[in-house]
């Protein structure tokens, strides 16, 4: 899905005209955008099949170890250690710095047009209730929307289960428990 289909159906479950391109000066196409972007970031979050990584971080050449640029979530550190900003803390020793390699998983947001099918739907209908929620008072639309988004949203967690298929022999969601088995 490009991000004109999806600000077109925006527009369209608003009861607004479609547009033809993304340059037109309108502030709906500007509002819609924006509402895109934050929908992309919220449902990325959580990390999903196609932005979550497995990493090795490596404490640099003074010992601190910094989370990848692009990284919005580190998940599966070690209890004591936690990512603040740009940086691993050590919580027990109270210290960013580091001598061991720390392994992880980092979650990145992928732009919406790398964004699998049910995602890139799930994150327009997503942003489109949010943008009648904060444009609109209509009961009726909410309630379409809601549904709409409800049902996208059920997808996307399906297909990513189908994909992932948790279990402890090395998939995405199997690694925790492994690495747990492991100590």
């Amino acid at each position: 899905m490009t991000r004109l289909e999806a600000v077109n159906r925006i527009l369209v479950s608003m009861g607004e005209l479609p547009v033809d391109d993304l340059e037109q000066p309108l502030t709906e196409v500007e509002l819609a955008l924006t509402h895109i972007d934050m929908a992309n970031k919220e449902v990325q979050l959580d990390g999903w099949y196609f932005n979550t990584e497995r990493a090795v971080l490596k404490p640099d050449e003074k010992g601190y170890i910094y989370t990848p640029y692009d990284a919005v979530r580190v998940l599966d550190l070690p209890p004591h250690i936690t990512a603040i900003h740009n940086r691993l803390y050590d919580n027990i020793n109270q210290t960013f710095l580091f001598k061991k390699d720390i392994e992880c998983r980092v979650v990145k947001t992928a732009e919406f047009e790398n964004l699998p099918m049910s995602f890139a739907l799930w994150v327009t209908l997503r942003a489109a209730k949010k943008y009648q929620n904060n444009t609109l008072t209509s009961a009726f639309l909410a309630e379409n929307l809601q549904r709409e988004e409800t049902e996208a949203m059920l997808a996307a967690k399906r297909e990513h289960r189908q994909i992932v298929r948790p279990n402890v022999k090395g998939t995405t969601s199997g690694y925790h428990i492994q690495k747990v088995l492991r100590r």
